[in-house]
């Protein structure tokens, strides 16, 4: 590929406000070396007579496109340049690459690295042209392996075992939160039954349909915050102001710290890494439209695998799982975070899972700050 020209040509039709009027072609092409020693590359304009003379704006954006009917995209702008075409035919600089920008070709997301020019002639309908830009993507190899039963294990527990395993005061609060719970999805349900009899809503689901929605989220909320006073047996965090680098040897205890208030055995605890795409779409129709936001895990790596039989009680958990770990496979396998604001684009995680038979499994998710960009383009 070195001293190899990419084209790109982009040709689309500028509308006049008349249907019938001829419609004029406005024509961008970019000579694409990225092997030379500059980082730059040349779009080369070619502009029809109503053109010239009037402010232009190149730009290169990134968009994240999800993959569903109907999708809610967004994107972020990684470059852009403002210029007044003074000839039919001109010349514009522009980078080759950006930084912290690749284009991705996912199961429900697609990342694409886009040229637009836009020339200000007309009232309405100005002058547009766009395609890809050549060259963008990262060269990662394929990961055969499910990510999601990596990055969500299947969580076997008793409840009652579970509940004999916390505080005195962690049992009055989930007591209190599971009777609060069920009361308010009761009275919720009660209402909705009773105002769908008597009203003529035509929306879809009407009151009942609300109250429906209302207790799955009620349930939802309740839930997590019951399993956050079942896991309370014993502390599990990161150690704060954690990096993580791509050549160093890291233990258990660099990673994480904790006890338990119980002795815990048959406990199993992995380090794993993986990508994570994220979208979003809507649903339902009129005044019951929503927008559902996904996060679907891909391309996972298991960094650390290691089981022992006992922990003892109120010792650090990190005592008792000996060895080292690298992250050298995770930067190597998996793509560098990519995110256009939180609910679009691609996020890269690790995490520290403690996975327990009987008791309610504990996890621990790495600051997506402590990874370097760079280390992921290493090689």
């Amino acid at each position: 590929m070195v001293g190899s020209v990419r084209a790109v040509r982009l040709q689309v039709a500028t509308p006049y406000l008349r249907p019938r009027t001829k419609t004029n072609m406005a024509t961008l092409e970019i000579d694409y070396q990225p092997k030379q020693a500059s980082d730059h590359c040349t779009a080369h304009i070619t502009l029809e007579p109503k053109s010239i003379d009037k402010d232009a704006t190149l730009s290169v954006v990134c968009e994240v496109e999800v993959k569903d009917s109907r999708a809610v995209n967004d994107s972020r702008v990684l470059f852009t340049k403002s210029f007044r075409t003074t000839s039919a035919t001109m010349e514009v600089e522009m980078p080759a690459r950006f930084d912290h920008a690749y284009s991705y070709a996912g199961q429900q997301i697609n990342v694409v690295i886009k040229v637009k020019l836009v020339v200000n002639d007309a009232l309405i309908f100005d002058s547009k042209a766009e395609d890809v830009m050549p060259e963008q993507a990262l060269q990662k190899p394929t990961i055969t392996r499910t990510a999601k039963e990596l990055a969500d294990p299947k969580d076997a527990f008793s409840l009652a075992r579970s509940f004999g395993a916390i505080s005195p005061t962690a049992k009055i609060k989930a007591a209190v939160l599971l009777v609060a719970g069920l009361a308010l999805i009761s009275v919720m349900m009660i209402a909705g039954i009773r105002f769908q009899s008597t009203s003529s809503d035509d929306d879809e689901g009407g009151p009942l349909g609300a109250a429906i929605t209302g207790s799955l989220a009620t349930g939802a909320g309740i839930w997590y915050l019951l399993r956050k006073q079942l896991r309370s047996y014993m502390t599990f965090e990161q150690h704060p102001n954690m990096r993580i680098d791509k050549d160093r040897f890291y233990t258990v205890g660099d990673l994480v710290r904790g006890q338990a208030r119980i002795p815990l055995s048959n406990a199993r605890l992995r380090v794993v890494g993986y990508n994570m795409e994220k979208g979003q779409y809507q649903r339902g129709s009129g005044s019951q439209t929503r927008t559902v936001s996904f996060s679907n895990p891909v391309n996972g790596v298991m960094l650390y695998d290691e089981t022992v039989d006992h922990i003892p009680v109120r010792t650090q958990i990190a005592d008792s799982f000996p060895g080292h770990l690298m992250f050298d496979d995770m930067f190597r396998q998996l793509y560098p975070p990519q995110l256009v604001g939180s609910k679009h684009g691609l996020a890269t995680h690790w995490e520290v899972q403690l996975i327990l038979d009987d008791l309610l499994d504990q996890e621990v998710i790495g600051d997506s700050h402590s990874l370097r960009y760079e280390d992921f383009l290493d090689g």
